[in-house]
């Protein structure tokens, strides 16, 4: 009976710990998804996201998987993980607005 109540105390605390890891990566990935698939793409800067993408997971996970070898939960956290490696580097491209490109066409006025 003691063991039984041990293991529902630890069940909650692992159930605790897991949504709050949850949370956290759901606000990383929304902060992700509106900053570069948003802001930039609309902006005419697919290229930024593009370089995130390769370099966070093709070649980093790629390395970890493939060359170092780590487990597979290692390497799914790495995975994870990647939302928030990325965030210092699009808020600094978000600041430096170089992201911002006009495009619309200018014309000589309305056509008749």
């Amino acid at each position: 009976m003691v063991f039984i109540l041990i293991m529902k105390e630890v069940s909650e605390r692992v159930s605790e710990a897991y949504a709050v890891c949850v949370l956290l990566y759901m606000v990383g990935k929304s902060v992700n998804g509106t900053v570069i698939a948003g802001f930039f793409t609309a902006g005419g800067d697919t290229r930024f996201g593009f370089l995130c993408d390769t370099i966070n997971l093709w070649c980093l996970i790629f390395l970890a998987a493939f060359v170092f070898k780590w487990s597979v939960p290692v390497v799914y956290l790495l995975l994870n993980l990647d939302e928030f490696s990325r965030m210092p580097f699009e808020w600094h491209h978000y600041h430096k607005y170089k992201w911002v490109r006009n495009l619309t066409q200018e014309s000589g006025g309305l056509r008749k």
